[in-house]
């Protein structure tokens, strides 16, 4: 169940719905389900990642899939199998965050993260 974000405490693993911009055209945006990768401390800014339902079975370089069958898939409040495009990312204000779904389980967020290193070649220092 959808809450209001401006009444919500937002951090890393949150999903929430927003107006995220159309790459080919910022100025144009759709509201659409969207994972919380960073906020700042005063909660104004956040970098998010872009979750969609299309070409689910199309499994694409850089995509973390998410699965209703998966155990915790119901407290991200996400409704359907649906992936998150971790190659789809931008910076938003908190007035473009229209509502908090839920968050993802640990193990989800961990597979987030793992992937993002994996993006942006971040070793790990031993």
């Amino acid at each position: 169940m959808k809450e209001p974000a401006y009444k919500s405490i937002i951090s890393k693993g949150t999903i929430v719905e927003v107006d995220f911009p159309y790459s080919e055209d910022p100025t144009k945006s759709k509201k659409r389900p969207s994972l919380v990768l960073w906020s700042d401390k005063s909660q104004r800014d956040f970098i998010l990642a872009f979750i969609t339902t299309r070409w689910i079975d199309k499994k694409e370089d850089r995509d973390v899939h998410l699965s209703k069958k998966e155990h915790g898939f119901a407290q991200t409040g996400l409704m359907t199998d649906s992936k998150i495009r971790l190659t789809k990312l931008c910076t938003l204000s908190r007035n473009r965050l229209t509502a908090k779904y839920g968050m993802l389980t640990d193990e989800m967020l961990n597979r987030v993260i793992k992937e993002l290193k994996s993006i942006f070649e971040i070793n790990t220092l031993q």
